[in-house]
């Protein structure tokens, strides 16, 4: 199947790739399948499905800027998490939606991690058998719950699958909200 062939029957679609750092996909994952909260067993189980998640948001990567091209624009929910209103409009500039202030606000505050958590607890969004799917949504990352040992192996793996700059971001970004969420903590820069 030709690459080209997908493109060319969807000339107008636009889509917004949402990446998320593998390695708090990977911590999010085991607390959403309610594995043992050990710390060393949370290691070892990020470490090995961090390959995985690395080499998924690669393919997407891939897909959405090989494939489609210039029909995708590329958000990182780690900037979504520090800069919401702004990607928010940036998401709304793209698709054309010239929104004023106050609806990307309300639209913001809708998307909100405390927003979908009351409407998990409301029953307006479902939950799974095991218990909620909204967990913290940004306020601790992977950073917070694993060693120094495990991180380092997940990120040669991202190293070796993801492309340079999109590595560099997730770190970059990454850093940023740590550095948010300590000043929304009281706990200085």
């Amino acid at each position: 199947c030709s690459t080209d062939f997908y493109a060319a029957t969807n000339p107008n679609t636009k889509y917004v790739l949402i990446l998320r750092d593998p390695r708090d996909i990977a911590v999010s994952a085991v607390h959403y399948e309610r594995a043992p909260k050990a710390k060393h067993v949370v290691d070892e189980l990020v470490e090995r499905r961090s390959r995985v998640y690395a080499g998924w948001e690669a393919v997407r990567y891939w897909w959405h800027t090989e494939v489609l091209k210039d029909s995708t624009l590329i958000v990182y929910y780690e900037a979504l998490l520090l800069r919401p209103i702004e990607e928010t409009y940036r998401i709304a500039q793209y698709y054309g939606l010239d929104l004023d202030v106050d609806t990307v606000a309300k639209v913001t505050a809708a998307m909100s991690a405390s927003n979908m958590k009351k409407m998990e607890q409301s029953h307006k969004i479902s939950t799974n058998a095991a218990g909620p799917k909204v967990r913290s949504a940004g306020k601790t990352t992977f950073r917070d719950e694993l060693s120094k040992e495990t991180i380092e192996v997940c990120t040669r793996y991202m190293e070796k699958l993801m492309p340079k700059h999109v590595v560099q971001a997730f770190t970059e970004l990454g850093e940023q909200l740590v550095q948010k969420n300590r000043a929304e903590a009281g706990g200085g820069g």
